[in-house]
This record gives structure tokens, C-alpha cells and sequence, in this order.
């Protein structure tokens, strides 16, 4: 018997992953991170784009060109993954694609930014004095830089990932089993799952396992929560739910951004300023107040087939 249900039927309520660090920097503020530095790695050797700005104005000057690149490239990498060719297949060609675009957005702002910082003259161009010449010779020197720059920047924050929790000590069984809990009703059992098509669940590290508990969006990234750690993965939300679906995991989506496994929930809490579905380890997943109604419907009708006469299924602030 799978060790998730085992527990379960026995009563024990206790998580089985490790108790690792609870919140993880955001792929974003990784992202910004690598782009800080390479605004001070600029700015301090002053390349032939920069030469003789000094370190401030040069620090500035970078800054403008690598924040607006990587704000548009960020934001067009979860536009072009969530559309339908974006969905399959691997990421990094819409990557390289994104970085692309957002070279030729950066183009024109760059020239002007020459302009204004005085490092660069209009005549430079094929066409000396035109500002067309001048915007294609930015093109060319700024697209293919940024379409090899932005992978490389999320090559390094999927390779920065720790590695994946060890499994916990097995916790001791109940001296006495009770009833069973609803929330572990239907617990998904990743032997018995449907394997015949890859899904997103190949791409997690082996130690991980397969029993996913929650799921948070991060643009073009997926923090991936199972019971035994968590990982982060360049995918799109609305495929992995559709994997976790076709896969046969019970589970709903809480929030734009946040989807739950059913057999991990402990209760929903809908007292709360910020509604939130809670995990069996106390962690608080968001629940979009647009989805708090069907998501309390799902969860009392689970509670009430798992056992009609429990109360403990409603969601606290709710009369039972």
C-alpha cells in the first residue's frame, strides 16, 4: 500500500515531507537578481557600448537596457508559453524567441539612450545621418545579444535550483485507527498512474517523486510542491493542470496561479482577510475569492461522501 494512504487510514495527519524552508525566492526576483549583476559587471568594465561613461552613469545607462529587456522579455515568454505551439514541445525555442523580440523593442529605446548619454553618434549607420540606417545597425548588433542573453539567464536559474529533499523518517502509526479524514479521501497513488504520454512529471528530479501536492505559477516558470520537496521548471501553468488531469490527480485550481492536490488539504479557511486553502503542514495556498465558491462547494462535497455525518468538511467561518 502507497505510504500517503497508509497514513491516512491510520489517522496520521502528520506530513510526510520533510520540514524544508517554506518559502523559496520567486523565479522573477532570480531573474532580477542575475540582471542586477549584470548591470554592475557593465558598469564596472565599461565595454565599447558604455566606454567612458564612469561607473554611476554607466550603472544607470546599463540598467535602463537590461531592466526594460528583461521586463519585456519576461512578460512575452509567458505570452508565447501559454499560447497553443507554446504549450508543447520544449521551452527554450520561444525562450530564444522572446529574447528576440525584446531586442527589437530595445533597439530604438538604445539608440536613444546613446543619444541622450552622448556614446554614440547618429552617423554611425549604414546610411550616415539617417535614422533608419541607424535603428538597422541597432538591430543588428542588440537582437542577436539579447536572443542568446535571456535563455542563458533562465538557463542559470533553472541550474541554481537545490537539490530535491531527502524522504522523511516514516512517522509512527496510530495506536488506534479512526475514521477516515476527507481530506485524504481519493489520495492519488502515482503507481496507478496514466504514464502512456509524457506530462511535466518526467521532468521532475527522480527524489522528488510524483505526488504532487500544489502547484504555483510564476509566469513562464512552475514551482512544483510534491511530498517529498519542490523544484522549479520552466512550464506553463494551464498544460500541467491538464497533465495532472489527464494523469487522474484529484485536485482544483485555488487561484490564478495556484492549483491543489484534494488528498493534501487539511480545510479552507475562509475567515481570513486573504481566503487560503490550508496543507496538511499548515501552508497557506492562496484562494481567489472569484473561485472560493466552487472551490468550498468541491471541498463539502468531499467531506460529505468521505463521511456524511462529519461537520469537519465546512469551511471555517461557515455554519456546518
Amino acid at each position: 500500500m502507497h505510504e500517503r494512504q497508509r497514513q491516512c487510514m491510520n489517522g496520521d495527519m502528520a506530513l510526510p515531507w520533510p520540514p524544508a524552508a517554506r518559502w523559496q525566492t520567486s523565479a522573477g526576483a532570480q531573474i532580477g537578481v542575475i540582471a542586477a549583476v549584470l548591470v554592475l559587471a557593465l558598469a564596472w568594465m565599461q565595454p565599447e557600448g558604455g566606454a567612458g561613461l564612469g561607473f554611476l552613469p554607466g550603472l544607470l545607462f546599463h540598467g535602463l537596457h537590461i531592466g526594460l529587456a528583461s521586463a519585456v522579455a519576461w512578460w512575452c515568454s509567458g505570452a508565447l508559453l501559454r499560447t497553443g505551439p507554446g504549450r508543447r514541445g520544449s521551452p527554450w525555442p520561444w525562450l530564444v524567441l522572446a529574447g528576440a523580440v525584446a531586442g527589437i523593442v530595445l533597439a530604438p529605446v538604445s539608440l536613444a539612450l546613446e543619444q541622450v548619454f552622448g556614446v554614440a553618434e547618429l552617423d554611425a549607420g549604414p546610411v550616415p545621418g539617417s535614422l533608419i540606417g541607424a535603428l538597422v545597425l541597432e538591430w543588428q548588433q542588440v537582437v542577436p545579444i539579447t536572443a542568446l542573453l535571456w535563455p542563458a539567464m533562465n538557463l542559470l536559474v533553472v541550474w541554481r535550483q537545490p537539490p530535491a529533499g531527502g524522504p522523511a523518517a516514516p512517522p509512527a502509526p496510530a495506536p488506534d485507527p479512526g475514521p477516515p479524514n476527507p481530506a485524504c479521501a481519493g489520495s492519488p497513488v502515482p503507481a496507478a498512474l496514466d504514464t502512456a504520454r509524457p506530462s511535466f512529471l518526467d521532468r521532475l528530479p527522480a527524489a522528488l517523486g510524483r505526488d504532487v501536492v500544489w502547484l504555483q505559477a510564476q509566469e513562464h516558470y512552475l514551482l512544483v510542491t510534491t511530498t517529498m520537496g519542490r523544484h522549479l521548471l520552466l512550464q506553463a501553468f494551464g498544460p500541467a493542470m491538464d497533465d495532472l488531469a489527464r494523469l487522474g490527480v484529484d485536485g482544483m485550481q485555488t487561484h490564478r496561479s495556484a492549483w491543489v492536490a484534494w488528498g493534501h488539504v487539511q480545510r479552507l479557511d475562509t475567515r481570513a482577510r486573504s481566503p487560503a486553502v490550508v496543507l496538511l503542514d499548515g501552508t497557506r495556498v492562496p484562494l481567489g475569492r472569484r473561485r472560493l465558491p466552487q472551490v468550498a462547494a468541491a471541498w463539502a462535497e468531499r467531506a460529505a461522501s468521505a463521511d456524511p455525518a462529519a461537520t469537519m468538511g465546512a469551511p471555517e467561518g461557515e455554519p456546518t
